[in-house]
Formats: structure tokens, sequence, C-alpha cells
């Protein structure tokens, strides 16, 4: 063999194992890329969840607020219908208050004074009453409402003695709220759903979605884990990363698919940035290699 044969087999010798080497770099570099754009997913379901939750939160306060009003323990139903309007969460939401029957005594989605329905499953304030606990409801639906509600409810006594159930009641747009104005991209979907998987909310379509309920699948992965990926596809055949988590509150699961062509395009566009300075910095070298290669070459001969 030549000693120019010689010269390029080392030459090769030292690029291969480079390249070998860079290939296995990029390919752990893409996973953790990948695994980051998840991270960032979680991050996102995470803080949704939180804002879900203060409402939640709120919610309770105002109730217990409530409870010790001198007007309730008056019995003066008008000025008490007043502070509690006034206590509302705003738009979306309204207060309710029960007998210990499951009749409703205040109502500020009504004018005050408006004859007002009975509850249709009192035996759930008759557990209230007993348990004393505050209970944040799945979807429900209201006949007077003539649609989906959800509840966070507590027993009360009030300082005269008397005992009701009051209740901060929402309809589900009042948490798309919790997503319309956040950070996450528009591409992504978001999905709050009760602990039964029934949609309380969604970004894009909610009229298609809420109130129904997700694939057994989903259902049972939101009940295996707190958090967790669930792979999925759109009904137009776009395949998600799905992410999901839970509201500690509520127990209401937040999930959030993004695209995952978008993530794996962002994902191969940094790999490919620096596979491009990889090939340049081994193709340099070689170059060099073999310039200096023929000189020595020539100089031996």
């Amino acid at each position: 063999m030549k000693l120019r044969a010689h010269y390029f087999l080392l030459a090769f010798c030292i690029v291969i194992p480079v390249a070998v080497c860079c290939t296995i770099a990029l390919n752990m570099l893409r996973h953790a890329e990948r695994d980051s754009a998840i991270q960032r997913i979680h991050e996102s379901a995470r803080l949704t969840a939180m804002v879900v939750d203060s409402d939640i939160d709120r919610a309770k306060a105002v109730l217990q607020v409530l409870a010790n009003s001198q007007a309730l323990a008056d019995g003066d139903r008008k000025r008490f219908y007043e502070e509690a309007h006034q206590a509302n969460a705003g738009s979306g939401a309204w207060i309710i208050l029960y007998d210990s029957t499951g009749q409703q005594l205040i109502n500020t989605r009504h004018p005050f004074g408006r004859e007002l329905p009975r509850r249709p499953d009192p035996e759930q304030v008759t557990a209230l009453l007993a348990s004393g606990k505050v209970n944040v409801s799945g979807m429900r639906w209201g006949a007077d409402l003539k649609n989906n509600f959800v509840m966070v409810e507590r027993a009360i006594t009030s300082g005269s003695g008397e005992r009701f159930v009051i209740g901060q009641a929402f309809s589900p747009a009042f948490f798309a709220h919790s997503f319309a104005d956040s950070a996450i991209p528009p591409t992504w979907l978001v999905g709050i759903f009760d602990v039964n998987g029934v949609f309380i909310a969604r970004r894009y379509e909610p009229e298609k979605y809420v109130g129904k309920k997700v694939s057994p699948k989903a259902l049972a992965a939101f009940n295996a884990a707190a958090s967790g990926n669930l792979p999925s596809t759109t009904t137009d055949g776009t395949p998600l990363y799905n992410v999901f988590t839970h509201s500690a509150l509520s127990g209401w699961t937040i999930a959030i698919g993004a695209p995952a062509r978008e993530l794996d395009d962002a994902v191969w566009n940094g790999i490919g940035v620096v596979a491009i300075g990889l090939l340049i910095a081994i193709l340099g070298a070689l170059t060099l290699t073999m310039m200096t290669g023929r000189r020595l070459v020539a100089f031996i001969g």
C-alpha cells in the first residue's frame, strides 16, 4: 500500500469515530429537545390548573363570608341577595342559596322575589348538611338554565342557627378565561374535564364538546395518574402530544394537546443547525487533512 493510501486511511480512522460520536450526540440532543418541549406543555397545563384552583379558592372564600352575613342571620333575604350579588364571581357565575329541602331561596341569576324552582337532587343537600364539607361538583344539567353548569357548594349555619346550603355556580364558558389570555400558543388545544371525564370547557369549538365525555382510554389515563402524557389524534387526523394534570381542589383534569408536527419541526430545526455545524467542521477537518497529506507525501517523495 502506498504512503498516500496509508495517510488517507489514518485520516478516515480519525474522522469516522468522530462522526459516529456526533451522530449519537445528535440523537441524544433530539430526545432532550423533545422532552424539553413536552415539559413546556406540562408547565402550561400546571399553570392552567392553578388558575382553575384560584377560581375555586375564591368561591370557597366568598361562600364563607356570606355564611357570616348579618342579613342572613336577621332573615333579611333582600339585603342578603344584594350582598351575594356583589360578591358573585362575575359574568357566567351566580350564587344560589338553598334551604334544607333543596328549595332555592336566593338565585343571583334572577331578580329578587322571582319564584324559584326546587333542586332536583335534594339528597345532595342532605348529604352536604350532614358532612359540612365543601363540594366541587361535576357537570350538571340545569332544567331552568337549559345549559350545563358546575358548582362549588357548602353547608352553612346562619347566626340565627338556621342551616342552609350555599353554592357558587359557574357556566362552562366561565372557565375559558383560564386559557383565553394565557401564553399558550394558539395552535394548542386546551380542555378541562370533570372527574367523570366530561368536558367542562374547551379552547376551540366548545359547543361541539362541552357536556360530552372523553374516550374510555383517555378517562382511564386521567384516573391512573396525577399527571402524564397521552398521545392522541384530532378528528381531522392531526397527531397531538397530549399532556394532562389535575386540579388539586376539584379533581378536574386539565389537558393540553400540541400538534406533534409543530413540536417535531421545532426539535429538528434546532438539531439541523447543530448537525450542519458539525458537518462543516468534519468536512473542514477532512479537507485540511487532505491538503496537509498531499504536501507531506510530496515532501517525502
